[in-house]
């Protein structure tokens, strides 16, 4: 692989997944669903 095609994919693999993923946690889903179970869960 040369340099320039690195650096390229380095560049866009970070402005995709550089900042991480902004979920609720999962038991607040379940919470609005069943709130025993979101309880089960946390």
């Amino acid at each position: 692989m040369d340099d320039e095609l690195k650096k390229k994919t380095q560049e866009t693999a970070n402005r995709l997944f550089g900042k991480g993923i902004k979920m609720d946690p999962p038991y607040l889903t379940w919470k609005e669903f069943d709130r025993d179970l979101a309880n089960d869960f946390s």
